[in-house]
This record gives C-alpha cells, structure tokens and sequence, in this order.
C-alpha cells in the first residue's frame, strides 16, 4: 500500500473510532444505548464513503 492510501485507511478507522465516541456509551455502562439511527447511520457512511474512494481509486468495484 502507499503512503496515501494507508492515510485514507487510517481516517477510515478514525471516523469509527469518533463515531463510536461520539455516539455509543463508553465500556463502563450496560451493553444497552440509546442512540439515533440516523447518527449511527453518519458515521457509517462517513467510513464507508472513505473506504469506497479508495478502493475506487485502485479500480475496485461493486455490483449488486
């Protein structure tokens, strides 16, 4: 992988990572949160948005 890319891998993992911050309760509380799905939803597609431009970048593609 270049430099760019692992760049792009690592901001994927990121905008989990905050996402998960962000939106979940933290490892000390029960295993129930409440949340938005539409919150949920952002980040996810923030990560995937990410995760598509690279590998679009590398002529990986998807059919239904």
């Amino acid at each position: 992988m270049e430099n760019q890319e692992l760049k792009r891998v690592i901001a994927a993992r990121q905008i989990l990572i905050e996402g998960h911050d962000r939106v979940l309760d933290g490892g000390t509380v029960p295993d129930v949160a409440m949340c938005k799905q539409r919150d949920v939803a952002k980040v996810l597609l923030d990560a995937i948005a990410e995760l598509d431009g690279l590998l679009r970048d590398n002529n990986v593609t998807f059919s239904k």
